[in-house]
């Protein structure tokens, strides 16, 4: 009668062992209780122009940082790489910056220790070239009412790019808590030096500038590809890698 206790009490024991070594916890086979696999984050950055061509120089200098993490982040050497050693397994927010350059904001990005991550990034540099005489007007094309923004720019054998924002406030931005509506990206023709956009008025009442409301615009200069990232307080698009904006416009919507 012993024995056969004995036996239950070795079976049970074992069992107990082996059910507890393949349990599986949220960072992997070790278990909730055990140790973070920790791991390299490594990558190259490329910054483009604002023509969006890559800019074939130094490339030194892009801040790599993990925004609540002072000790986990990297500077980009002459060649755009970068390096973070002993991170550990987690979700991150990656956050790249340099002087002259729209910053990146990547959000939540999955990272799995035990070995090296390689994540490139690209950046636009801020455009240096501005938007003179911009105003607005109230026109029909065809049967479409809408608001056409028009504008002067030195004359260029490349092709430039820009970006409207709207709102019912003047203090209008490219700020996403202040602008209710964006355009499309706009292209100023290469060996042209004035813009013309037509904003319809469809377009503007689905953004909330219906009919009768005063409205206010800014125009930024933009860079051809530039990332953009989601601003996760209001869902809007983050904008970074802009130029210097017009004065802002205010018109009635048709």
């Amino acid at each position: 009668m012993k024995k056969i206790f004995a036996i239950t009490v070795v079976s049970f024991t074992l069992a107990f062992a082996i059910n507890s070594c393949s349990k599986t916890g949220a960072q992997g086979p070790t278990g909730p209780a055990g140790p973070l696999s920790t791991g390299t984050l490594s990558g190259y950055v490329t910054v483009y122009d604002q023509y969006g061509f890559k800019v074939p120089v130094d490339l030194s200098g892009v801040s790599v940082s993990i925004p609540g993490m002072a000790g986990d982040s990297s500077v980009t050497n002459s060649a755009g790489s970068y390096s973070i050693s002993n991170l550990k397994t987690g979700v991150y927010n990656l956050f790249y910056s340099k002087a002259n350059c729209g910053s990146v904001l990547v959000n939540d990005y999955s990272f799995l220790g035990g070995g090296t991550i390689y994540r490139n990034q690209a950046m636009s540099l801020i455009p240096s070239f501005s938007l003179f005489n911009v105003n607005d007007t109230i026109v029909t094309v065809s049967t479409d009412t809408g608001v056409a923004i028009r504008g002067i720019d030195s004359v260029n054998g490349v092709a430039r790019q820009y970006i409207i924002f709207g709102s019912t406030a003047s203090t209008v931005s490219s700020a996403p808590g202040t602008y209710v509506y964006n355009s499309a990206v706009e292209t100023i023709k290469a060996g042209q030096g004035t813009f013309n956009a037509f904003l319809t008025q469809q377009e503007l009442a689905d953004a909330g500038l219906t009919s009768g409301t005063t409205a206010y615009f800014i125009v930024y200069p933009y860079s051809v590809g530039q990332p953009t990232y989601v601003d996760l307080s209001t869902g809007k698009t983050v904008y970074t890698a802009l130029g210097t904006p017009s004065q802002v416009l205010q018109v009635i919507i048709p």
